[in-house]
């Protein structure tokens, strides 16, 4: 028995059915206007797919007949395929084949993947949340003081969180370069003086870096910038500003949050751990850009994004030195900003030169080249390549 492309309206089955090559022709719905696929063969794809993200009730739960069967969640086939993964079969509106698709996949009652233990992304999401709570109202400095226990799978210590999306960083090609001569805009809010200089643009000295941003605590200055004018200006959110154009002059390496990979679906054939970790940190980009209304809380709301900074900073992903974090914009959909590690010493002209510099020292990062005073919204305009 065949089925066809257009009998199932998930895209990832439909490319499945699509590249077997099967001659139009439908045992189902009886049309020969789509590729088909032997019925059987679909339905062992779909059972390992499903299979990656559920258990067998058989072989997880206990079983107590006076307490009403299993004890746990569980699913038939038919509610896991058309409620949990909402699989919708447009040329069977009654239903009256869903059945024979149903018992093709699997016959089993179905349960959790592990009814003992969170999903890794739910593990590391929910130990994300205890870290925010930690560094915010409990070890600020000190919480590498908190061990991992080896016996809980539901929960990473704060050090081990940390170690564990750089790895996930590492695992999904998340750590990228930047060529030198690429270009990238900081924006300043327009006062009564002209901004125009690099010391006007770049970030302030670390005796005047006196407030807390996202990704830096006070002190601690570090260069934020966007991949366009647009962005750089929005955000901002003032209605005059200075946009400064900066272009590279070394090659430098980036954790790259801005473009992370789609989170697989189930019925793509990915793995079960690639798929979770990219919905973790899909999560966690969207918590780490997410915009803080700047209050009396700002200070405490930015500490995680801050502590996370520091620790790639500092430690690197698998051996790279990492130089900036790229992340999406809140103001400017689909606009990208970019925070570089870098002082006023790290803009040529912004700051005398370094005391200490030696030979091996890799000078100064970026260059101003041209500035901007806006009003108003910024007319887009041709973007220039990065060379």
């Amino acid at each position: 028995m065949d089925i066809c492309a257009e009998c199932i309206s998930e895209p990832d089955i439909q490319e499945w059915i699509r590249a077997q090559g099967g001659e139009p022709g439908c045992d189902l719905c009886g049309q020969d206007d789509a590729p088909t696929a032997p019925l059987n063969e679909l339905a062992t794809y779909m059972r390992e797919c499903l299979e990656r993200v559920w258990g067998y009730a058989a072989e997880q739960l206990p079983y107590e007949s006076a307490e009403g069967g299993y004890q746990g969640q569980t699913w038939d086939t038919y509610d896991l395929l058309f409620d949990e993964c909402q699989i919708y079969l447009p040329r069977d509106p009654d239903h009256k084949f869903a059945y024979e698709v149903c018992t093709a996949v699997s016959d089993q009652v179905w349960c959790d993947y592990d009814w003992l233990s969170l999903d890794e992304d739910e593990a590391l999401k929910s130990s994300w949340d205890r870290f925010c709570d930690i560094v915010k109202h409990s070890k600020r400095f000190f919480f590498t003081a908190i061990k991992q226990d080896p016996d809980n799978r539901d929960y990473y210590a704060p050090s081990t969180l940390l170690s564990q999306i750089a790895n996930l960083a590492d695992a999904h090609s998340l750590v990228k370069g930047l060529i030198a001569g690429t270009t990238v805009y900081r924006g300043r809010p327009a006062r009564k003086k002209k901004l125009t200089s690099p010391a006007d643009l770049g970030p302030p000295p670390a005796d005047l870096a006196i407030q807390s941003n996202r990704m830096n605590p006070p002190g601690v200055p570090m260069f934020y910038a966007a991949e366009s004018r647009e962005t750089a200006f929005a955000e901002l959110q003032t209605s005059s500003a200075y946009i400064g154009e900066f272009r590279l002059l070394r090659d430098l390496t980036i954790l790259d949050l801005g473009d992370l990979p789609p989170v697989p679906g189930i019925f793509s054939g990915a793995e079960r751990f690639e798929r979770l970790a990219l919905r973790f940190l899909d999560g966690f980009r969207q918590d780490i850009a997410k915009p803080v209304t700047r209050d009396e809380r700002t200070h405490i709301e930015y500490i995680p994004t801050q502590v996370v900074t520091e620790y790639f900073r500092h430690y690197g992903v698998d051996g790279k030195t990492i130089d900036g974090i790229r992340y999406p914009s809140t103001v400017d959909g689909g606009g990208k900003n970019i925070v570089f590690f870098a002082t006023n010493e790290e803009v040529e002209g912004a700051a005398p030169p370094k005391k200490w510099a030696t030979k091996s020292d890799p000078g100064p990062w970026m260059r101003l080249v041209g500035s901007q005073h806006v009003r108003g919204k910024i007319r887009p305009r041709a973007r220039r390549p990065s060379r």
